[in-house]
C-alpha cells in the first residue's frame, strides 16, 4: 500500500498551524495533531527538515501567487491604488502570520538553505521580479530598470527589518511583539510613507 496523499496533505497543513500556534514544533507534536505515529514524518517526508521546507515553500508560493494576482489586476490605473493593494496585502499577511514569520526568521530548526529560500523567493526569483517590474513600469509609465529595481527593493525590503525588530524584541511577551504593526494608526502612517517614497 502506497503513501496516502490525504495524510501527507494533512501533515503539511497541520504543521503550518502548529508553527503559527507554538513556534517550536516537534515530530511528536505533528504526529499527535495528525493522529499518526511518529515514524510517519520520516515515511512521508524523509525528515522533519524536509517537511519544514515544504511548509516554507508553500507559504512563499501562496504569498507570491497572491502578489502576482494583485499586480496583474489593472482595473485601477493610478499608482497609489496599486501600491495600497500590494503593500496592504504584504502588511496584513505579516500581521496575520507572525508565528510563521518568527519561525522562519529565528527558529534553530530552520537551516541555512531554508532561510536562503525565503530571501531568494522575493529578491532572486527572476520570473516573479519580472512580473512585478512590468506592473510597476506600467503604472509609473517607465522602463527605467534601475528605477524599477529601487522601487521593487523598497516595497519588499521595507517590511523585513521592521518585522524582524518587532519579532526579536527581548523581554517582550509574544502576544505584544507585533503590537506596533497591529496598531491601525501605525499601519496607516507606515503605508502612506512607503507609498510617498515610491510615487
Amino acid at each position: 500500500m502506497g503513501k496516502d496523499p490525504a495524510i501527507k496533505r494533512l501533515m503539511i497543513a497541520e504543521t503550518r498551524k502548529l508553527i503559527e500556534e507554538k513556534g517550536h514544533v516537534t515530530i511528536k507534536d505533528i504526529s499527535e495533531r495528525c493522529y499518526v505515529n511518529i515514524a510517519s514524518v520520516n515515511y512521508y517526508f524523509g525528515s522533519k527538515d524536509n517537511l519544514m521546507f515544504i511548509v516554507l515553500t508553500e507559504v512563499l508560493t501562496e504569498i507570491k501567487e497572491r502578489i502576482i494576482k494583485l499586480v496583474s489586476d489593472n482595473e485601477e490605473k493610478d499608482i497609489e491604488s496599486f501600491l495600497e493593494r500590494v503593500i496592504g496585502y504584504i502588511y496584513n499577511f505579516a500581521v496575520d502570520n507572525v508565528g510563521l514569520l518568527r519561525y522562519f526568521f529565528l527558529s534553530a530548526d530552520m537551516k541555512e538553505g531554508q532561510l536562503y529560500e525565503f530571501v531568494r523567493s522575493f529578491f532572486l526569483d527572476p520570473e516573479f521580479i519580472a512580473i512585478v517590474y512590468k506592473s510597476l513600469g506600467d503604472y509609473l509609465d517607465t522602463d527605467d530598470m534601475k528605477l524599477l529595481q529601487v522601487k521593487y527593493l523598497i516595497i519588499f525590503s521595507s517590511f523585513f527589518m521592521p518585522l524582524f525588530i518587532q519579532i526579536i524584541q527581548p523581554n517582550v511577551d509574544e502576544s505584544a511583539q507585533m503590537a506596533t504593526f497591529k496598531d491601525p494608526v501605525f499601519k496607516k502612517y507606515f503605508t502612506k510613507q512607503i507609498i510617498k517614497i515610491l510615487k
